[in-house]
């Protein structure tokens, strides 16, 4: 969040979020009991003039367009309600310019700190009075309303910090209000619903802790459940439920091994057909019904007669011709040759076949895929979380995903659609366009927020005792006898003081014993470039010294 430097007329004491290029004056409006009388309304309106009177030129600078004035309503909730950033050096004079409560000039004033709350104290020595004042409203009973709802902003935000207190305020506030805004439920009962899933575990040079399995329907394109696991050997049959391949990775994986192919001798040609064969693997999978497998695996076979120029009378009788009208002289691949050989013995692999046959003829997982992408913002792999707060952060991608993930397009004041064009690296040079989306809206921020304040201790302590039930055991558990830190330590003292035994004998064990140590050479050089140490003894000497220790 960034600030600028602006004037502001103050009457009652608030904290706002203020946005950039913007001048605010400030009126109340309801916000404040009628304790004080009009008197003392005068003479606090006096002295912040008199105390701005040195500034006043920046206000003149402002321009008046730039002015906005901010009412609150009397029913504002505090978690709505302005908020400000004040600077010590500006909040100091307001308070030890006179006296609250009699009006003499110069109290003393104390200032404490609670997390983001600031308490200032004025006591004065004449009447012997103190006046209080807290820049936060407590909810709760006693927590300062900013402190829940900066680590709330937090943990929405998808940041992540150490400090004790957000953590605490995360766990016993924030956390149980996410877990029951768990908005899966409304979608789990729905019926003739396409189910797709994908785990989300290891990568490159990062080993979790926690693994994350996600269902996500293809049909209303939302996500409805996820299982965060500690045990890498879970596997259960469930023969009632069908499963597929993701028609996608198998043709990255094809792509990729014809890229190889084209590179080759003789095999140049293979390199114009890779997107005909990517958009062909796609083309059988979606011409066909579910449960035909069989079918796929024979429109699949077919692209080799097609690559050929041959059409008609395919040897499987599943699928005898091709399905599309005349084309233009092409490229052709004739049979027999290096590069329709090779392209065959790629195509026609055994395990590749198998999996082309469970390609998914109803629905692809490209969208599964962006949710990891936004998982990552909210739970970055290379981050440790525990196990609740995974699960919370999962929750919020959740959220975030199923609320934005079919977002109308962005239109231009004629009603033209805005389109982007980008160029891939996987598409090997070729164009994607795509519409370009309006914004993403975070309605679900203001639904948390109503419930943060909302929910009762006893409804909270029971959804956060249900969850951390369900927490499992740290793996090091599995090792229940080990050493206490205060006997490590003693240990490690002890065998630090002991005195080490060189791994091999020095070279005074060596001249005791009148033999060469082995490391030494005593062979002179043959290179004529290098000279010998006039002082190291010859050959001979060296042969005669180990003879006579023999």
């Amino acid at each position: 969040m960034k600030c600028l430097k602006r004037n502001m007329k103050l009457k009652l004491p608030v904290t706002m979020t203020i946005p950039l290029n913007s001048h605010y004056v400030w009126s109340s409006c309801g916000m404040e009991s009628d304790d004080c009388g009009e008197s003392e309304h005068e003479d606090n309106d006096r002295s912040t003039k008199e105390s701005t009177a040195t500034d006043s030129h920046t206000e003149d600078e402002i321009d008046d367009n730039t002015s906005n004035h901010v009412n609150v309503p009397s029913g504002t909730s505090v978690s709505n309600e302005p908020k400000f950033i004040v600077f010590y050096s500006k909040l100091l004079p307001i308070f030890s310019l006179f006296c609250f409560n009699c009006k003499t000039e110069n109290p003393d004033v104390e200032m404490k700190t609670s997390g983001t709350m600031v308490t200032v104290m004025q006591s004065c020595s004449k009447c012997r009075n103190e006046y209080v004042w807290k820049s936060q409203p407590l909810v709760l009973g006693k927590y300062p309303a900013g402190n829940i709802l900066l680590s709330f902003a937090v943990l929405v935000a998808g940041a992540s910090i150490s400090i004790k207190s957000s953590l605490f305020f995360q766990q016993y506030f924030i956390i149980g209000n996410l877990i029951a805004q768990n908005s899966f439920k409304k979608v789990k009962h729905l019926k003739d619903v396409v189910w797709c899933g994908d785990g989300r575990f290891d990568s490159m040079g990062h080993s979790a802790k926690y693994g994350v399995y996600t269902m996500m329907s293809t049909t209303i394109l939302k996500i409805v459940h996820f299982e965060i696991v500690q045990d890498k050997f879970v596997l259960f049959k469930a023969n009632e439920t069908s499963g597929s391949t993701q028609t996608e990775l198998e043709a990255k994986a094809v792509t990729k091994k014809l890229l190889q192919a084209s590179n080759e001798t003789g095999c140049e040609v293979i390199k114009f057909w890779i997107k005909g064969v990517r958009r062909h693997l796609y083309w059988c999978a979606t011409s066909t019904m579910g449960g035909f497998g069989d079918l796929i695996v024979a429109k699949w076979k077919s692209f080799l007669r097609h690559v050929s120029n041959l059409h008609k009378d395919h040897p499987d009788p599943l699928y005898k011709e091709c399905n599309h009208d005349d084309l233009e002289p092409r490229r052709w691949i004739r049979k027999g040759t290096a590069a329709h050989d090779k392209l065959s013995s790629i195509m026609t692999k055994t395990t590749l076949l198998g999996d082309v046959k469970k390609l998914s003829p109803e629905a692809q997982t490209s969208a599964l895929e962006g949710f990891h992408a936004t998982l990552n913002y909210w739970h970055p792999k290379m981050i440790s979380f525990s196990w609740l707060g995974s699960y919370c952060r999962h929750i919020l991608a959740s959220l975030h995903f199923n609320e934005n993930v079919a977002r109308e397009d962005q239109t231009s004041r004629d009603g033209e659609i805005y389109y982007r064009v980008t160029y891939p690296k996987f598409k090997l040079g070729e164009e994607v366009v795509r519409e370009v989306s309006v914004p993403p809206t975070y309605e679900y921020v203001e639904t948390l927020k109503e419930l943060l304040f909302g929910m009762t201790t006893a409804e909270r302590n029971a959804v956060l005792s249900k969850y951390t039930s369900r927490e499992p055991k740290p793996l090091k558990s599995q090792f229940p006898e080990r050493k206490k830190k205060r006997d490590a330590v003693k240990t490690y003292e002890v065998n630090k003081a002991r005195k080490e035994t060189a791994p091999f004998p020095s070279d005074t064990c060596w001249q005791r014993s009148g033999v060469i140590p082995p490391h030494v050479s005593t062979k002179p050089s043959d290179d004529p470039s290098v000279s010998n140490c006039p002082n190291e003894p010859s050959r001979d000497s060296n042969l005669e010294t180990e003879l006579a220790a023999r």
